[in-house]
């Protein structure tokens, strides 16, 4: 039975980590001043809480999202995300 209201707790957040290739893209881009920390926090935030649809449950499967100028690349495996790829959207130039 559906009901209105609130929720009643904050949604499980999971753990982000980086693939090396995808941390040295990171760094890259952080030295050229193309993201910074906030940019990096806003990702993580919106990454912990798995923005991949709720009937999807393959680990070796390599998901996409768009954030801000970047496609972020990133794979579930039980309670932690990895970000295996940053790519910058070049159709937005």
């Amino acid at each position: 039975d559906a009901q209105s209201g609130y929720a009643q707790a904050e949604p499980e957040r999971k753990s982000v980590l980086w693939s090396e290739n995808a941390l040295s893209t990171q760094q890259s881009l952080f030295k050229n001043k193309e993201i910074n920390a906030q940019y990096l926090d806003e990702l993580e935030q919106v990454l912990s809480l798995d923005p991949r649809p709720a009937y999807q449950e393959d680990p070796e499967r390599v998901y996409k999202m768009k954030f801000s100028n970047f496609d972020i690349h990133f794979k579930v495996n039980g309670n932690v995300i990895t970000v295996v790829d940053m790519v910058k959207d070049t159709s937005l130039v």
